[in-house]
């Protein structure tokens, strides 16, 4: 039993519970408890102070409620290998993110280091180091890796949608907790009745018309929550902010993490190749250490983002045009005024074009299968079909691609840049 500040009591039955425990109890797993869900957005709504291993139990819970619904309403018999599997599959689902999340995966990809954390996921479900294939045995951890390793799976089946799809349980816990972590009470889906209105039609998950109006309240929840958490302006500006002063860290490596075991310089230096010994080691915590010492760097830029990050001086954004030559113009001014401002500093650690994008949801295509879209079956249908094809759906609005385009800046320019950015016709 777990209980849960958004789900409640979390009741997993036997043996599903034993297996549960013996997870969760491992070094992998309860490295988690280390790991913001949301990255440095905390820094804007400081509720968001939640884990990876919170959200984690509350997918597992909820995979376990889909699940059970699926086979009540389809007249599935249970099973109770597939019940193991697809709970255990939803348990470990992130099992190999980093320190700050997805903010890391943003960084690494700046630095040109490869780094995907479902590879690092499938790493510490197999190799034998963390300890989680001796818990589960190689057989199950490949079952349970086929779950999420979408490209190599040889065979989809509707359980499988349960892990990752566009309507799985990890968008169903992380639309509500993140909102009621964030404080923002009007992103508040009825995932309940959600739920127990799944089903199945020729192997694929489908969702009673009847609950249409819930999962169109869930898509545009999940819209909302781009457009007010994860894209907000600040949250960008401490993403960006932490980015730059790792990119920095990384120019002047062995001044800045000199002992070559330290695994946030391991991550640095081989992405999804680093040791898995120095990889469950790796917190936000462990970042947070070196963030407070090169605030007395020697290096006068990695001394000035560490002292900003660490007392929350965060830079400024301004919307940017949607034309590439004006940004480019803009960033040529910002950088121009940057120098001048900070002569003994880097203006490119301290300059950011922020353009983050999304698509909440994509619309079926023929030919490629119904798994990954949404489908829904009227009373008395033949056949279910596709959410957007409804007459009344209002879906064209979350699939279409939005883009956040701003320029970040030292809070010391900005009114300079902002008054030339007027003269110059350039704002967004």
């Amino acid at each position: 039993m777990f209980r849960d500040p958004v789900h409640g009591d979390l009741a997993f039955p036997e043996p599903l519970g034993r297996r549960i425990i013996a997870l969760v109890d491992t070094p992998a797993f309860q490295r988690l408890r280390h790991i913001r869900q949301n990255g440095v957005t905390n820094l804007v709504f400081h509720g968001a102070e939640h884990s990876r291993f919170s959200h984690s139990l509350g997918v597992a819970w909820t995979a376990a409620q889909m699940l059970t619904a699926i086979e009540r309403n389809s007249a599935l018999a249970a099973d109770e290998d597939r019940q193991l599997d697809t709970v255990l599959a939803a348990l470990l689902h992130d099992i190999g993110h980093g320190p700050f999340s997805h903010t890391l995966e943003e960084i690494l990809r700046d630095l040109g280091v490869p780094f995907d954390h479902e590879v690092m996921t499938k790493r510490l479900m197999l190799e034998h180091d963390p300890g989680l294939v001796d818990v589960l045995g190689s057989d199950h951890a490949q079952r349970l890796v086929d779950f999420i390793d979408k490209e190599n799976r040889t065979n989809t089946r509707w359980w499988h949608g349960i892990v990752s799809s566009q309507l799985d349980a990890d968008r169903l816990d992380y639309v509500r907790r993140d909102a009621a972590m964030a404080g923002i009470d009007n992103h508040r889906p009825d995932i309940e009745r959600l739920i127990q209105n799944l089903g199945v039609f020729e192997d694929c998950i489908i969702v009673a018309h009847r609950a249409f109006d819930v999962v169109e309240s869930f898509l545009l929840a999940l819209d909302h929550m781009y457009e007010a958490v994860y894209f907000h302006r600040a949250a960008r500006a401490g993403a960006v902010l932490l980015s730059a002063t790792l990119r920095r860290a990384a120019t002047i490596l062995d001044d800045a993490i000199p002992t070559h075991e330290d695994p946030v310089r391991s991550i640095l230096e081989h992405g999804d190749g680093v040791g898995l010994d120095r990889y469950v080691r790796a917190t936000d915590a462990s970042v947070w250490v070196h963030v407070d010492r090169w605030r007395d760097s020697k290096d006068p830029t990695l001394r000035h983002l560490a002292n900003r990050i660490s007392t929350r001086s965060l830079p400024r954004g301004l919307d940017c045009p949607t034309e590439f030559r004006k940004v480019n113009k803009l960033a040529a001014k910002a950088h121009e005024l940057t120098k001048s401002a900070f002569p003994e500093l880097d203006s490119k650690f301290l300059v950011a074009i922020d353009d983050p994008s999304r698509v909440n949801y994509k619309r079926y295509v023929v030919g490629e299968g119904a798994h990954d879209s949404i489908q829904t079956l009227r009373d008395g249908a033949h056949k279910p079909r596709a959410i957007e094809d409804d007459e009344r759906s209002i879906v064209s609005k979350v699939a279409k691609k939005f883009y956040r385009t701003r320029l970040f800046v030292p809070i010391e320019i900005r009114n300079d840049l902002v008054d030339f950015a007027r003269r110059e016709h350039l704002t967004g």
